[in-house]
């Protein structure tokens, strides 16, 4: 839907992030792209921590939040940093998380921990390529004390979702362009996953036909049954679900810094990642 990872990341996840290119449309060196942050890292220490403290002594950060000590975000989060939890899915954030290990133990818990309506593959399978990107950015929203430094909304807000929205937080652009070459063609929900879930479980056909039908049926009008399955399926959704075919559009899905949290819910898929341009 959005046709570049610079759509991705101004409005996959709503406001929460933002898009900065390496360089202007001038063509000159942009100068915040070093002020901006990453979605993964394999440097030892997190590369997002310098920059958070170059971004706060330059005030420019939301509410005038100064400090990566705190986690200033609170869902599932710590209220301080962490380090030496045994991390796994999210492992290099060890030395200073504000997630919760049971928060963040596989890629299981990350995709479900919100609710099976939140996960990202509502609309279908997301194939492992595009996963390590959704993984990623999932360990960085729970884990990397830089994100609270962007809460929307001050810790004196009353509105309902003030302590875990975020907002506007700086994304280095190639990073986004990655994430966009990843997930390009994947089934993505458009617009509310709550919608968009509830179309796409209606659609599944049946596992299984009563053994009274399936015993007079021909290996072929099986087969038959099965396609045309599928193109319902694909139908019905249409409205809902898109299947990205065309890597120059772009993907859309539920912002699920727009929906509130409902309820806390394998191997590595973020560590295997090889396109850091520097996760999703």
């Amino acid at each position: 839907m959005f046709g570049s990872g610079e759509g991705i990341c101004n409005q996959y996840w709503g406001e929460a992030f933002r898009y900065v290119p390496r360089t202007l449309d001038s063509g000159a060196a942009n100068p915040e792209y070093d002020l901006a942050y990453t979605m993964w890292f394999f440097e030892k220490e997190n590369p997002n921590l310098e920059v958070s403290r170059l971004r706060i002594a330059a005030n420019l950060t939301n509410h005038g939040l100064n400090n990566v000590e705190e986690c200033h975000l609170d869902y599932l989060h710590h209220d301080t940093v962490k380090s030496g939890q045994g991390l796994t899915e999210c492992h290099p954030y060890e030395d200073a998380a504000c997630c919760k290990p049971e928060t963040v133990l596989n890629v299981d818990r990350l995709k479900y921990m919100y609710g099976v309506e939140y996960a990202w593959d509502v609309c279908g399978p997301i194939d492992q390529e595009c996963e390590r990107f959704l993984v990623q950015e999932n360990c960085m929203y729970e884990c990397d004390p830089s994100v609270g430094l962007y809460r929307q909304f001050s810790k004196d807000s009353t509105e309902d979702d003030a302590s875990w929205r975020v907002k506007g937080m700086p994304i280095k652009g190639e990073y986004c362009d990655a994430f966009f070459q990843a997930c390009a063609d994947q089934p993505t929900c458009r617009g509310d996953s709550l919608e968009c879930y509830a179309s796409y479980q209606s659609t599944l056909p049946e596992a299984d036909l009563p053994d009274e039908d399936a015993a007079e049926l021909t290996d072929g009008a099986k087969v038959g049954i099965a396609v045309l399955a599928v193109l319902l399926a694909v139908t019905a959704t249409a409205l809902a679900c898109v299947l990205r075919r065309n890597r120059r559009r772009g993907m859309s899905n539920a912002d699920k810094f727009e929906a509130p949290p409902v309820g806390a819910s394998g191997a590595s898929a973020a560590g295997a990642s090889s396109s850091d341009v520097t996760r999703v």
